[in-house]
Parts: C-alpha cells; sequence; structure tokens
C-alpha cells in the first residue's frame, strides 16, 4: 500500500510538472520575445521628421495631374491612405487611382532608355544616354523633374504609413524617373563646362538618397534607395566622363569620397519595420479565419467531422500560435541586422555564420542578400569614384588596366582590385549577391 501510495504520489507530481511546463512554454509563445521587444522598440524610437520636412509624404503626391500642387495632392492621398488603415471597409477611391502605369508618362526615346539601362545592356544603355533624345522632352517630364527637385529640398525620410499587402505603394517608379531626368539635364550642364553647377546637383542627390538609404522602414524602400544610389554613380560617371580631365576632377562631389558608414547599411530599422509588417500580416492571417471547415474537394463541412477539425485547428494554433511565429522571425531579423553591423569585408562571414545558426526554409526567412545588397552600395561608390580619378588624371585607355589593378581603391567586399571590361572600357565589379549575378560597370 505504502508503495501505491508514493507512485500515485510521483504520477501526480510528475504530471503537475508537465502541465505546469506545457502551460509555461504556451505562454512563451504567447509573448513577444526579447528579439521581438528589441525590434518593436527600434521602430516606435524612430527620430520624428515634420511633416512639411518629410520627403515620404510628399512623394504621395509625385504623380498629381500637370495642374495640381502635389503637396496637396499628397496630404490628400495620404488621408485617405489613414481612413483604409483605420476603416477596412471604407471604399472610398484612392485620389490618383486614375495615374494609370509609368510607362505612359515616358517619350518613347526615354522609355527606351530605362529599359536598355535597366536589363544591363551597357553598351547601348551608354549610347543612348550619350546621344540624347532625338525628341522633345514632354510636359511630363518638366513637370517630374520639378517634383523630383522639390522632392530633394526635403530635409528627413519618415515613413508614417501602416503598410500592408493590400496598400499601394508610393510612386517609385516615378520618382526614378525624376531622378533619371535629372541626370539628362546634367548631361547638358556638363557639355556647357558648367563645373560648379554638376558638382552640387551630384552631391544634392547624393547626399538625399544616402538619407533615405538610411532612415529606410521597410525592405522595398532600402531596395528602391539602393536603385537611386546605382543610378546616381553609374550616370553621374556618365555626366563627369562629358567634361575634359581637369573640369571632371574638379566636379567630383564631396559625398563621393565619404564611405557608406555601417549606419547607412546597417539593416536594423529595414528589418524593424520588416518584422511589423510581417506581424501584422500574421494576425491577419490567423484572425480572418471564421471558423468554416471545407473537405478536398473545396465543398464546406457540416456535422462532428467538420466539429473535430475545428477543436482539432483550435489546439494547433494553442501549439502554434501567431506570437510563436513572429518571434522567430524576429530572432532571425535581429541576429542577421547585428551580424552584419560590421565592414563589409566581412560580410561572406556575417553570412556563413548566420545561415549555419538559420538554415533557411519556408518557416526561417533568409535576407541575408538583402544585407549583400546594401554592402553593394559601398562597392558602386569605389568604383565610380575610381573610374572619376583616374579620369581626372588623364590616364590612357592603354594604362587602365594596370592603374586599375594596381589602385588603392579596390572592391570593398573582397577587398581585390576591381576588373576591367576591355570591350566596354568600364571599371567593372562582380556582384556577391546571389539573387543579382551580373557585373556592374562604370565606363571610361
Amino acid at each position: 500500500m505504502q508503495v501505491g501510495k508514493f507512485l500515485g504520489i510521483g504520477v501526480l507530481v510528475v504530471a503537475t510538472g508537465s502541465v505546469t511546463v506545457a502551460l509555461i512554454q504556451v505562454w512563451r509563445w504567447n509573448t513577444p520575445s526579447a528579439a521581438a521587444a528589441e525590434l518593436g522598440r527600434v521602430v516606435t524610437e524612430r527620430p520624428a521628421v515634420r511633416d512639411a520636412d518629410n520627403a515620404y509624404l510628399y512623394v504621395w503626391g509625385f504623380q498629381a495631374d500637370l495642374d495640381s500642387d502635389a503637396s496637396r495632392v499628397a496630404a490628400e492621398r495620404v488621408a485617405w491612405l489613414r481612413r483604409q488603415e483605420q476603416d477596412p471597409g471604407d471604399t472610398s477611391k484612392d485620389p490618383l487611382a486614375h495615374r494609370g502605369d509609368v510607362t505612359s508618362r515616358r517619350t518613347p526615346a526615354f522609355r527606351q532608355l530605362v529599359k536598355l539601362c535597366t536589363d544591363a545592356q551597357w553598351q547601348e544603355c551608354v549610347d543612348k544616354f550619350n546621344a540624347g533624345s532625338p525628341e522633345q522632352s514632354n510636359v511630363w517630364d518638366e513637370v517630374r523633374l520639378e517634383r523630383y527637385h522639390a522632392l530633394r529640398s526635403h530635409l528627413g525620410w519618415y515613413e508614417t504609413l501602416t503598410y500592408t499587402a493590400s496598400s499601394p505603394l508610393p510612386p517609385y517608379a516615378d520618382m526614378l524617373d525624376g531622378q533619371r531626368l535629372e541626370f539628362l539635364r546634367l548631361r547638358t550642364l556638363a557639355d556647357a563646362g558648367k563645373v560648379d553647377e554638376v558638382r552640387e546637383a551630384l552631391e544634392s542627390d547624393l547626399r538625399f538618397w544616402r538619407l533615405v538609404f538610411r532612415d529606410s522602414d521597410i525592405l522595398i524602400t532600402k531596395m528602391i534607395a539602393l536603385a537611386a544610389v546605382r543610378q546616381h554613380f553609374f550616370f553621374g560617371n556618365l555626366v563627369l566622363r562629358r567634361l575634359s580631365a581637369e573640369k571632371s576632377a574638379a566636379a567630383i562631389p564631396p559625398s563621393w569620397t565619404q564611405p557608406f558608414t555601417i549606419e547607412e547599411l546597417s539593416m536594423l530599422r529595414t528589418l524593424a519595420g520588416e518584422l511589423e509588417f510581417m506581424q501584422r500580416e500574421i494576425r491577419l492571417q490567423y484572425t480572418a479565419d471564421d471558423g468554416t471547415v471545407y473537405d478536398e474537394d473545396g465543398e464546406v463541412m457540416v456535422g462532428p467531422e467538420a466539429t473535430v477539425r475545428r477543436w482539432m485547428t483550435g489546439i494547433s494554433r494553442q501549439v502554434r500560435p501567431a506570437q510563436r511565429e513572429i518571434n522567430r522571425i524576429a530572432e532571425v531579423y535581429l541576429a542577421t541586422a547585428k551580424a552584419f553591423k560590421v565592414p563589409v569585408d566581412q560580410y561572406a562571414g556575417a553570412s556563413a555564420a548566420i545561415k549555419k545558426r538559420f538554415p533557411p526554409s519556408e518557416q526561417i526567412p533568409d535576407v541575408t542578400s538583402y544585407a549583400y545588397r546594401a554592402g553593394s552600395a559601398e562597392a558602386m561608390r569605389c568604383a565610380a569614384l575610381l573610374t572619376a580619378q583616374l579620369r581626372g588624371r588623364g590616364v590612357g585607355i592603354e594604362n587602365m588596366p594596370e592603374e586599375v589593378r594596381k589602385a588603392s581603391l579596390e572592391d570593398p567586399l573582397t577587398r581585390t582590385p576591381f576588373g576591367w571590361d576591355a570591350e566596354l572600357h568600364a571599371v567593372k565589379y562582380d556582384s556577391l549577391d546571389p539573387k543579382l549575378g551580373r557585373s556592374q560597370v562604370y565606363p571610361y
């Protein structure tokens, strides 16, 4: 009897302990982790920017009709987006829903330039840029260029709207077109020998995009800013190329000589915002379920079997709650941001460490390629600067392979000399981002 009594007590203790451990685990799964909390603080502690200084708010009006004030339309559109955020059932229309695709606002020649350069058809892209447009620019070009200058005059970038998968994005394509039009304008200034104006315009352009690049609050914004940085150095190099050696050297803006900082390249703020977006989408998936159960043919199930399935789904969501999934993503995002908070020549080691700790899978997102892409901004800067400096020294084409090989400016990702493309007569580097897999060139 005594043995049976002790055995019963032991079983009760073990069972109670197991239940307690299980309850603690379920509680932990339903509670934001330290990583999730830290990323949440990054979002809430972002330095605020006054609406009047916030380029992010202005860009929402970039597509406004030709005779409309972009700032006023932007305010109307932002107000509409906020109503949509507060009331998903709101049926009012986007004030700029009629604007259509960006290509409709491009002249045929400009459309061709964009396609050639986007598709990395480098020689054709350079030839098209150098030839200029055989047609008159349309009114849209003039307005977008004016709005692009207004955009760059803003002092900060602060994304104040809540992104969802169904939300429209800012008109980034029009904004990047504005930048391309700016470089077509600078081409004319260079031909006129206006060195000071070229240098000041290049400085203003890169300073703005480095600001957006640093303060991006979601991955798509970071990548758009990177695309603008890429355009800046590529087209900026083509503009400097139109000047004499001496004038080209004098037109190099100060920002070209300033390395991208770890803060600018950092993914922390961007991934913090991305987590906020992800957790909204995950919670939406969980709350959207109205309890309806379907069979393999897509028919609604009723009766005891449907009840059992609903019961099993409820248990599954207790074992795998939304917060558990959010916590796992937060851990990967925070670890990745911290691992890449190093000089860019250490990115390979950071990537290997993250992939070893979090083997990529459908459940574990891999964002190391985005960090690599961000780091490539420094490679763009070094390659463009090297090209401009050698041109400023008047180095002949025949000497370029050796000059590039022995230059102190090298590929910062690999700490090896940049390449020389003998066919294109261009300084080049190969992207280490496996999702890009192509060379970036800077014609000499």
